[in-house]
């Protein structure tokens, strides 16, 4: 049977995880922005370049939010809008699973705390 003591976490190995963590999110905030400012160039774009506009009319916010914003004004923009969503999926995925880790860290500590209450209970009843 485990000991209280073999449920602790190694404490530098949760700073480095807190560190990629951090780093993780920081790569995350960067990629949505990216993602966001590059939607809005398309827009802009889409307003004011006329080899974009459908029946010589500039093209409605609406249209703009729900569709270029997804599908881009060209096939190469489409192809980077889907490239900056796989990665900020990919990343997301990273970020999740470094905090998930360090959430099952913390439960053996909880874990580690209740076994040594337990124990020393024990002791003084005994």
């Amino acid at each position: 049977m485990e000991q209280p003591n073999d449920m602790l976490p190694d404490f530098d190995e949760m700073e480095a995880l807190a560190a990629k963590v951090a780093r993780a999110r920081a790569e995350l905030v960067v990629l949505k922005h990216s993602l966001s400012s590059f939607q809005a160039s398309l827009i802009r774009e889409a307003k004011t370049n006329k080899q974009y506009w459908i029946g010589n009319k500039m093209p409605t916010d609406t249209f703009c939010k729900n569709v270029i914003m997804y599908t881009g004004n060209t096939d190469a923009d489409s192809a980077k809008l889907l490239s900056l969503n796989n990665e900020i999926a990919n990343k997301t995925e990273a970020y999740s699973l470094l905090q998930e880790l360090i959430r099952i860290k913390r439960d053996r500590i909880d874990l580690f705390r209740t076994l040594s209450a337990n124990s020393r209970k024990g002791f003084l009843d005994g």
